[in-house]
């Protein structure tokens, strides 16, 4: 299994990137280690994957939702900067654990409230309707990812 910097472990971080899952597959099923790292600060195709669907195909590869690049951040750190309720929400019932500290001591939630764009404010609005409606999981982003949200559960 390719597992290293090596150019097919460049292609997968780009895919994962462009949000292109067929891509990710097929470089998958030609031996590329879904944890394979790509830059000097080992970062992961789960880190960067732009969509739900790419990170489902690297998890299905058995991608660690869980490893950390060079300075401790999660998949669920990059992820939670971005603020995409869906790609959150795959990397969570993946098993991503919400509380992980990077190296600094930072949790996902940190990266979240750290981003000041209208975009995280946005979807923020909008679970909290579909939480409204569906009676689903309890508020925004920040409450997706604080440590303590579903305690006891995933």
């Amino acid at each position: 299994m390719i597992n290293g910097p090596s150019e097919l472990g460049r292609r997968l971080l780009e895919a994962s990137q462009r949000g292109e899952p067929s891509t990710v597959r097929a470089l998958l099923r030609d031996g590329v280690s879904p944890d394979a790292r790509w830059s000097e600060q080992g970062i992961t195709a789960l880190m960067v994957a732009i969509d739900a669907t790419t990170v489902q195909a690297l998890v299905s590869a058995g991608a660690d939702v869980n490893a950390q690049d060079d300075f401790g951040r999660t998949a669920l750190m990059w992820q939670a900067r971005r603020g995409d309720l869906t790609v959150l929400e795959s990397l969570l019932d993946a098993g991503a654990d919400r509380g992980l500290r990077d190296a600094e001591g930072r949790l996902a939630r940190d990266y979240a409230s750290s981003v000041s764009h209208d975009r995280v404010l946005r979807w923020r609005g909008k679970l909290t309707q579909f939480v409204w409606f569906h009676r689903w999981r309890n508020g925004a982003i920040l409450d997706l990812l604080d440590p303590e949200h579903g305690a006891g559960s995933k």
